[in-house]
Formats: structure tokens, C-alpha cells, sequence
């Protein structure tokens, strides 16, 4: 018996490590076959992780977003991930520290779906994380970002599996983990033990006090151990109350592509939308069909495989409303757990011998279910490489796009000296390359509309490329409401530097140029770099 149980655990152990191996192959395909960086946010956070191992893991302040609350709150709510990276800084080349800081997280996710569906009794686990990752080709984009999201939603599967299994420690650390490396996530614990709680309760009829109290402690304890738990959980308030908040208001805040809900997208687009999602719900809506037709056949599923079908099929349909009505962003969740789904219906109702009666027990109903189901998963996949192949080398970002402007700031201003960028999101760039100036903010524009309402609509109406010779610090702006731009830079952002994108910051760049108030001292590649001059001057024509 024991010489059996040894074998066991050996191909077990064999078949982690060779799934590991593969993981980060993949990973590392996906990563280093682009020219780019998929997204401008890992520069930030990469250099974030930087300045931990420069000065200190307990470093709290945060000056270099001047203007915006994390500089105020001094907190970090992505410390665990930014910790994380800290070895991928040592090398030489920052550039490629990112890369394989993205090689490391996609490979981490794939690496806890497998062990998710592991944990779950999954038929096929080494088919899930793959198609985490084809699932949809929004998905794809977001985990080749470095960023929190990436690990935490492979902690997530980690997360659902221990509820429905009951493994108070696994249930501990995952929730630990989760907050620890991405405390905005915090809520994500709560939904998902939530959700199992509930479903527990009406198809075993128990009741997950511990389960519930195991979370709460690693929740806990991720949030606490870290510099300034205070501050990082007024940042995280910020970051998903007050942002709901200031979006169900219907206030024009400057917001990611990513924080688009999934209905204005089909609004903009219909036909986008369903090639890019038509696929995978077509996918969810089948594995639907097929838990409903095992219901209606009596399937004899254990209590536990209720659970998580009843479990996922929840949590799944929670996340795609979440998509549709707030934030385009949720496809992670979405992502996560219809795939948990899909896997819960193919392993314990649609596969072969999982049960004598649940509608595809039939030779000739199995036959097609699974051929018209292998065919979709096949064209699921091909359209994911089709997509990175195509479409990822377009997506991304040049990471030297502002390193000479950065370069030059570094070695000609004094330390501390402010700049101030036409757009929010060209401050991972700046930050990456040069930690020695300030900057008006980062990240999301939130925490700047937090920190002063009217110094943020003075950069939105900069920000949005109508404006340029003058700004206005209330959401409406025109000529009769604005201030001379030179002066508002100067004094209420103290700022002695302009950094814009010709591109994107016509009108102002035209302005800068033609006022003797402002020193082009470089223009690079569509970016321009310029010197406000000392004293207020006054402007060579009037803009109001």
C-alpha cells in the first residue's frame, strides 16, 4: 500500500513540475516574442520595487506623485507586489527586469489555476490555465501586464478551491496572499466566501464559520503587515468606493481604457465586442445548458460538486454583470471563474463515465457534445495565438519613449524639482527612468481628483488636448472661466517643468512653443521637454 501511495505522490509531483516547466515556457514566449511592454503601469510598479531595495522594505513616503493622495496617505496598497519584484531589479538592464517580472506573475497565475483544479477533482488540469489565458484576447492584454491583478487571480482559483474544499490553511494563505500583494482586491475574499458560504449552506447544509474565520485572519494579516496599514486602506477606500462613487455620479473623470463598462463598449462597438467575447460566452452559455440537462436528468453529483457548479456558475454570472455595468476590467474575474465553471461541468457532468445519467450518457450525445465543444476550445485557442501574433506587437508600449527627457531632467534640474506631464498615465515612464524630480500624480487619476478637486480639473482639461493656452479648475471650462496656463503651472503646481506628447497635447505644445514663458530644451521622438522660466512674466498674448 504505501509503495502505491509513494507512486502516487510521485507522478503528482511529476506532473506539477512538468506543468511548472511548461508554464514558464509559455510565459516566456508570450513575453519576450514582443518588441514592447504591454502597458506603461509595470514601469511604475517595477520601479516602486526598486526603491524598496534602495531604501528599505519599510520605506512609507511617497513624494514623487506630488498632488495626489498617495503622496499624503503614505502607503503602498500594492506592497506585497511590489516586494515581490524587488529580485527582478537587480539586473543590469531595467527593461528586461520588467519582461521577466511578466514572465514570473503569468507563469505564477497558470501555475496556481492548475493547482486550483488540482485541488478541485478537475478532469484535465492542465487544460483550465491555458485557457485562462485565451479565454478572451482582453484577457490575454491583461496578463502579459506586470501587474497585482495577474498573480491575484491565480490566488483567486487557489482561494474558491480551499472554500469549496475546506482547507482552512489553504483558505489562510491564499486570503493572506491576496491582500498582501493587492489590498484593493480585498473584497474579492468576501465575494468568493461569500458566494460558497451561501451555496454550502443550501446544498450540504453547513455553515463555514471556520472557513469564514481562516479568511478573515489572512485578510487580515495581509492588510497589517505592511508600512502604514491606515493609510494603505484609505488608498484602497479611494481606489473602489469613492472611484464607484464619482462614476455613478456621472463626473468626467479621465478613467483607463480598462474602466470602461462592458455595455458602453458594445455601444461604441457591438460587432468588436462580440468578436472579441462571443466565443467564451458561447463557451459559458453551453456549460449551462449542460448543468441544467444533468439537473433535469437527476445526476447524482456529490454535495461538493454542487457546491462548485453551483458555486461558479454563481460567481461567474456576478462577474459578467460586474463587466457589463461598471468595469470592463472585471473580464479577470469573469475570466477565473467561468472557467472554473466550464471545468466543473466538462469533469463531473460531460465527461466520459462521470455519471450514468446526466443527458450525455448516450455514445451519440457524448460524440457531439464533445466534438462541437473541441472545436470551439480549438478555435478559443487559435484565436489567442492569432492574437498575440498579430495584435500584441501594436498593443504595446515603447519603454524608451521618454527615457532621453527623463535622462535629461536627471542630470539638469535640482533634486525634488516638480515636473509637470500633459497626461497622467506618461508617469510610469518618467518614474521609471528618473526618481530624482517630482510629479504632479499617477497611477489612477482618482487619487489626484482625491487629493484636490480643483488642482485635478486644472490637468483633466490640460490633460484632454482641447485646451492649451489656458485651464480651468472646475469640470466646465471656456474662455471666460480660464487662467493663463503658465501662471497655473507655475502657482498652484510649482512646477519648473513641462514634459507633453505632441501628439496627444497639440494645443498645448503650440502654446508652450510660441510663449517665451516656457524653454524648449529637448524634443525627442514626438516628446518635448520644457523650462518654465523664474518669475511670473506675463503671457505674449492674452488667452482668456
Amino acid at each position: 500500500m504505501a509503495p502505491a501511495h509513494k507512486r502516487g505522490t510521485l507522478r503528482r509531483l511529476a506532473g506539477v513540475a512538468l506543468f511548472s516547466a511548461a508554464a514558464v515556457a509559455l510565459a516566456a514566449y508570450l513575453h519576450l516574442s514582443l518588441p514592447n511592454i504591454p502597458d506603461r503601469d509595470s514601469l511604475y510598479h517595477f520601479r516602486h520595487a526598486a526603491l524598496y531595495v534602495e531604501r528599505g522594505p519599510l520605506m512609507e513616503e511617497f513624494p514623487w506623485a506630488a498632488y495626489s493622495v498617495v503622496s499624503r496617505f503614505q502607503s503602498d496598497i500594492w506592497y506585497g507586489f511590489h516586494v515581490v519584484l524587488t529580485p527582478f531589479t537587480f539586473l543590469e538592464d531595467p527593461v528586461r527586469g520588467v519582461k521577466l517580472a511578466g514572465v514570473f506573475s503569468l507563469a505564477l497565475l497558470l501555475i496556481l489555476v492548475y493547482w486550483a483544479m488540482r485541488l478541485g477533482g478537475m478532469a484535465l488540469p492542465y487544460l483550465w490555465p491555458l485557457l485562462v489565458v485565451a479565454f478572451v484576447p482582453f484577457s490575454l492584454y491583461r496578463q502579459l501586464m506586470t501587474r497585482p491583478h495577474v498573480i491575484s487571480m491565480g490566488l483567486v482559483a487557489v482561494l474558491l478551491s480551499c472554500t469549496i474544499s475546506g482547507s482552512l490553511w489553504g483558505l489562510a494563505l491564499s486570503s493572506f496572499a491576496i491582500a498582501w500583494l493587492h489590498l484593493s482586491f480585498f473584497w474579492v475574499i468576501l465575494l468568493v466566501v461569500g458566494a460558497t458560504a451561501f451555496v454550502k449552506r443550501l446544498t450540504e447544509e453547513v455553515w463555514l464559520w471556520r472557513e469564514a474565520a481562516a479568511a478573515g485572519v489572512g485578510l487580515l494579516a495581509g492588510w497589517l503587515l505592511r508600512p502604514n496599514p491606515i493609510g494603505s486602506a484609505k488608498l484602497a477606500y479611494i481606489q473602489i468606493v469613492q472611484l464607484a462613487l464619482e462614476k455613478q455620479k456621472g463626473i468626467p473623470l479621465l478613467f483607463g481604457a480598462d474602466l470602461v463598462s462592458g455595455m458602453d463598449s458594445v455601444q461604441h462597438s457591438s460587432d468588436q465586442f462580440l468578436q472579441h467575447f462571443g466565443p467564451a460566452i458561447i463557451l459559458c452559455v453551453a456549460a449551462l445548458i449542460a448543468f441544467a440537462s444533468a439537473l433535469a436528468h437527476g445526476a447524482a453529483l456529490s454535495p461538493r460538486q454542487r457546491t462548485l457548479l453551483w458555486t461558479g456558475l454563481a460567481l461567474s454570472a456576478g462577474a459578467f454583470l460586474m463587466m457589463m455595468q461598471f468595469s470592463i476590467r472585471a473580464v479577470d474575474l469573469w475570466n477565473i471563474f467561468a472557467v472554473a465553471f466550464v471545468a466543473g461541468v466538462f469533469s463531473f457532468v460531460i465527461r466520459p463515465g462521470a455519471h450514468a445519467a446526466t443527458g450525455f450518457s448516450t455514445p451519440r450525445r457524448l460524440a457531439v457534445t464533445a466534438g462541437l465543444g473541441t472545436l470551439l476550445l480549438a478555435f478559443i485557442f487559435w484565436r489567442g495565438y492569432d492574437e498575440h501574433a498579430q495584435r500584441m506587437p501594436r498593443l504595446g508600449y515603447s519603454p524608451y519613449r521618454l527615457q532621453a527627457a527623463a535622462d535629461w531632467l536627471r542630470e539638469n534640474s535640482d533634486p525634488g524639482e516638480i515636473v509637470f506631464h500633459s497626461h497622467w498615465d506618461l508617469f510610469p515612464d518618467l518614474f521609471f527612468w528618473n526618481a530624482h524630480n517630482r510629479y504632479i500624480g499617477g497611477m489612477d487619476p482618482i487619487f489626484q481628483y482625491a487629493y484636490d478637486q480643483d488642482l485635478y480639473w486644472k490637468a483633466h482639461h490640460l490633460y484632454s488636448g482641447r485646451f492649451g493656452s489656458y485651464t480651468c479648475g472646475t469640470p466646465a471650462c471656456g474662455p471666460g472661466l480660464g487662467e493663463d496656463t503658465f501662471t497655473v503651472l507655475r502657482r498652484d503646481f510649482d512646477a519648473s517643468y513641462l514634459v507633453l506628447e505632441r501628439g496627444r497635447a497639440r494645443l498645448l505644445h503650440h502654446y508652450a512653443a510660441s510663449d517665451p514663458r516656457f524653454v524648449l530644451e529637448l524634443e525627442d521622438d514626438g516628446v518635448a521637454l520644457f523650462r518654465l522660466r523664474d518669475g511670473a512674466g506675463t503671457a505674449s498674448e492674452a488667452p482668456i
